[in-house]
C-alpha cells in the first residue's frame, strides 16, 4: 500500500485517491488530508467576517446546512451504516466505496463551527461573559444531552432489527451526529473560556494533562499501527467480551503513549527546537562579526 501510494499522503490527497480503502497508505491519516482541505478554504470565511460580518455568519451558515443536507441524501441513496464498519446496500456495485465518512463535504460542518466560535472570542473586549446560572446549567444540560444522545442513541439500532433496518433512521443519524457532538463541545470551550465552566474548567485547566497533549498527535498517528501489530500477530482467533477489551484498550494506550513520549523526546521536541537553536547561533555570529577589534 504505502510503496505506491505515499505520495497521496504527502499531497493530503489520501482521502480521495485510492478509491479503494485498501490500498490507502495508513488509512486512519485520512482526517489530515479533510483538514488540510478545511485549511485551504478556510481564509475566504475568515476575510468574509472580518469584513461583511453578516454575509460571512451567512454564508457558514448556509454550507453548514448544506453538508448536513447532503450527508443524509448520500445515507440515504446508498444505504450507508451509522458506523464506519458496514457496506452501502443499494445504488452501487462497489461495497467498498466511502461516500460520507473521510470527504471533505460531509465533514467541514465541525470545521465551520470551530470557525465561528473562534470568531467570537476574537470579537469580544473581554473572554468574562458574565451569565445567568439558570441559563448557564440549561446550557450544560442541553450539551450533555446533546453529547450522550450520539453515543448511546444507537443503542436500538443494534438492540432491535427493525429499528437497524429504517433507512430514515441511519441517515439522520449521518446527518447530525457529528455536527450534534460539536454543539455540546462548543458549549464547553465556550464556558470554559468565558468563566462558566465551574468544576469542567477547573478539570480541563489540570496541569496533568499538559504532558499527555503533547504527545496526542504522535498517539494518532502510531497507535493504530500497535493494534495492526497486535491483532495480526495472535496466534489464534480474538473472542471479544467486555473485560477483554478493558484490558486491551488500557494496555494499548499505555504503551502507545510510552512509546510516543521516546518519539517526541528523541525526534518531535528536538526538530520544534532546532529553529530557535539556529536563530540564536546565527544571532550570536552577527553579534561578533560587529564587535570592534
Amino acid at each position: 500500500m504505502c510503496k505506491r501510494n505515499w505520495w497521496t499522503n504527502l499531497l493530503y490527497i489520501n482521502n480521495f485517491y485510492p478509491v479503494e480503502q485498501s490500498e490507502i497508505c495508513l488509512t486512519w491519516s485520512w482526517y489530515l488530508a479533510v483538514d488540510f482541505q478545511c485549511y485551504l478554504i478556510s481564509p475566504f470565511f475568515i476575510l468574509l467576517l472580518y469584513r461583511k460580518r453578516a454575509l460571512g455568519v451567512s454564508c457558514i451558515a448556509a454550507l453548514i446546512t448544506a453538508s448536513l443536507i447532503l450527508t443524509g441524501v448520500l445515507s440515504a441513496k446508498y444505504g450507508l451504516p451509522v458506523t464506519v464498519f458496514g457496506s452501502p446496500s443499494k445504488n452501487t456495485t462497489d461495497a467498498s466505496a466511502d461516500y460520507i465518512y473521510t470527504k471533505p463535504w460531509t465533514r467541514i460542518s465541525p470545521f465551520l463551527l470551530g470557525m465561528l466560535l473562534g470568531y467570537a472570542f476574537s470579537s469580544m473586549r473581554s473572554r468574562q461573559v458574565p451569565i445567568n446560572r439558570g441559563v448557564v446549567l440549561m446550557a450544560w444540560l442541553l450539551s450533555t444531552a446533546l453529547m450522550l444522545s450520539v453515543v448511546f442513541g444507537l443503542y436500538s439500532h443494534y438492540q432491535m432489527p427493525q429499528v437497524a433496518q429504517n433507512e430514515s433512521m441511519k441517515a439522520f443519524y449521518n446527518a447530525c451526529h457529528r455536527f450534534a457532538w460539536t454543539l455540546g463541545v462548543a458549549w464547553v470551550v465556550f464556558a470554559c473560556e468565558t468563566g462558566n465552566g465551574g468544576l469542567a474548567a477547573e478539570l480541563l485547566s489540570w496541569p496533568g494533562w499538559k504532558p499527555a497533549s503533547k504527545v496526542s498527535y504522535t498517539v494518532y498517528l502510531l497507535h493504530p499501527a500497535l493494534i495492526l501489530v497486535y491483532m495480526s500477530s495472535r496466534p489464534v482467533t480474538l473472542h471479544y467480551d467486555d473485560w477483554m477489551l478493558i484490558y486491551l484498550y488500557l494496555g494499548i494506550a499505555l504503551f502507545s503513549y510510552l512509546l510516543c513520549a521516546l518519539v517526541y523526546l528523541s525526534i518531535e521536541l528536538p526538530l520544534a527546537r532546532l529553529p530557535h537553536a539556529l536563530s540564536i547561533k546565527s544571532n550570536t555570529a552577527v553579534e561578533k562579526e560587529e564587535q570592534p577589534v
